[in-house]
């Protein structure tokens, strides 16, 4: 469970969906991870909220964060997780071939190492 401060909300998620809350407690919307587009949620594990309102998730197989930047009105919040969702196999074969993972430990030649 995170809370995003900006706009008042607070996100859970659980293997039924990602849903989110107004800070009252009522019910805005559901993504559920039943529906074909928000099926790839179930390999995201919520991890925050960033300072500028992004829903941050973490890929549990390959350790890598992805940031959602969460619209305004809830009701957006479907189509902006369903554009994000399709780039992740992309996205994650791109970074193998810029940075190669050792031991599952991505890295980056431009930056040290830090642990």
């Amino acid at each position: 469970m995170v809370a995003d401060p900006i706009r008042s909300r607070v996100f859970h998620q659980s293997s039924h969906g990602l849903h989110v809350w107004d800070t009252d407690g009522q019910p805005l919307t559901t993504l559920p991870t039943s529906e074909k587009p928000y099926k790839p949620l179930r390999r995201l594990g919520l991890w925050g909220c960033s300072p500028t309102g992004d829903l941050l998730l973490l890929h549990q197989e390959h350790n890598l964060l992805v940031r959602i930047p969460v619209p305004r009105d809830p009701a957006e919040l479907g189509p902006a997780v369903e554009s994000v969702l399709p780039t992740l196999t992309r996205e994650r074969n791109r970074l193998k071939k810029t940075h190669a993972p050792i031991d599952w430990t991505w890295t980056n030649d431009l930056e040290p190492t830090r642990f």
